[in-house]
């Protein structure tokens, strides 16, 4: 189930290469560094660069969406389609389907439920001999066995500036650098610390402004965020430093809908965006065309699929994004990302129920982040009502595709009765 990269992996000093050699000779590597060095890259390159050498394949399961640390084991065994067996565990029916199997686990983003995914991978590894674990966290999981490799950041002078030509160039084709600009974007490099989220982030604004001015923003920008921080930040400060920037640039409606968008968990398509967006001063109409700035501000990516486009905010931007809604704003937009949900899972429960059942299958497996999240905050405003529609337009499908968190979120709903509002049968 791995994506495949759309761009070239920036890699003189072959960190690939070293990669690859010690998964070959253990079964456990964590992939660690800061936020948006490019440790999921990096672990998506591995897994392609192993698909031949593993008779079971390579798997990536992205722990990112996932919000609640109980919902881990879960969310692994729908990403590999593993149904719980009867009369057993979610964990054993887990290690059954992979006794026997020669297979790498990707396990993506793990830092935010660390302590479960510690407990997972130490029983998969201690009974599943032909298994083996690559994780990327901000942290290593600390088992018996694991073998620590750093992401570092890139050479700034080199794959620094390769990924910023590479990337300047992919936003406008037109771009050729002089030399004066060519020596401003090795200082760009160096002055965001070779980090690939930052770098990509400055290229993208060449569209725009020329590398020359760009250092010069740069200097005032980093200055600024530093300026109540000190030096004790570090590495994580120069990031913090290029997703601030990046915001400052936006005009007051593309800052209010780039807030908004990081309720969104996963993944999100353009009506889904008019509905939670559109509040205030901004109508469902403008969102289209402000999320069309977003994206072209490489604050919002684009996925495009047969018939159709979806949108993702890097979860770096997106948590930055989440700093930006104030309780009351927050609470608003979450309450329209829980009402189009609900919709959204009673359309495709019309579909599942009929001929065109898969259509109704493929929406829930797109959606079900959203879905999650939308539950999770059903359950925390105490809304029964939302919270059992939505319960009884997935249970079919979650029956069907073995999604065995439903019946925590059954579970969930069932503590809001009261003997004003019961729960219904």
């Amino acid at each position: 189930n791995l994506p495949m990269p759309a761009t070239p992996l920036i890699d003189s000093d072959d960190r690939l290469g070293a990669v690859q050699q010690l998964v070959r000779d253990h079964r456990l590597v964590t992939l660690t560094g800061a936020g948006g060095v490019g440790k999921t890259r990096l672990a998506l390159e591995l897994g392609w660069s192993l698909l031949d050498q593993v008779d079971a394949g390579a798997w990536l399961v992205e722990l990112a969406p996932v919000t609640n640390a109980d919902t881990v084991v879960a969310v692994v065994l729908s990403t590999l389609s593993i149904r719980q067996q009867q009369g057993s565990t979610a964990i054993e029916s887990l290690v059954d389907w992979f006794h026997g199997r020669e297979l790498v686990l990707i396990v993506d983003n793990c830092e935010h439920v660390l302590d479960l995914i510690r407990q997972l991978v130490g029983i998969l590894l201690a009974r599943c001999p032909t298994a083996r674990v690559v994780a990327t966290s901000r942290e290593p999981l600390g088992l018996a066995g694991e073998w620590v490799y750093s992401v570092n950041v890139l050479s700034p002078e080199m794959d620094g500036v390769a990924l910023f030509l590479d990337r300047a160039v992919a936003a406008d084709s037109s771009f050729s650098s002089t030399a004066e600009e060519r020596d401003a974007v090795t200082e760009i490099c160096r002055r965001l610390d070779g980090l690939p989220l930052a770098i990509e982030l400055a290229a993208a604004r060449v569209r725009s402004i020329n590398p020359v001015d760009l250092l010069v923003r740069l200097d005032d920008r980093f200055k600024l965020l530093r300026s109540d921080r000190g030096k004790a930040a570090g590495r994580h400060d120069a990031l913090r430093a290029t997703v601030e920037w990046s915001y400052q640039l936006l005009s007051e409606p593309e800052r209010a809908v780039f807030a908004r968008l990081s309720v969104f968990a996963g993944g999100f398509d353009l009506r889904a965006a008019e509905v939670v967006c559109a509040a205030g001063a901004i109508e469902a109409s403008d969102v289209v065309d402000l999320l069309s700035s977003l994206v072209d501000k490489s604050v919002v990516m684009v996925e495009r699929h047969p018939q159709r486009v979806r949108y993702r905010v890097l979860e770096t931007l997106r948590q930055f994004g989440e700093e930006q809604l104030d309780n009351a704003a927050a609470s608003e937009v979450r309450q329209h990302h829980l009402r189009h949900y609900v919709d959204v899972a009673e359309e495709a429960d019309t579909l599942f129920r009929t001929a065109l059942q898969m259509n109704g299958a493929a929406t829930f497996d797109r959606e079900w982040d959203n879905l999650r999240v939308a539950h999770e905050w059903a359950i925390a405003t105490t809304d029964l009502a939302q919270a059992e529609r939505l319960i009884n337009a997935s249970f079919p499908y979650a029956y069907s595709a073995n999604r065995l968190e439903h019946g925590n979120w059954v579970e969930q709903a069932i503590t809001l009765d009261t003997p004003d509002h019961p729960p219904s049968p």
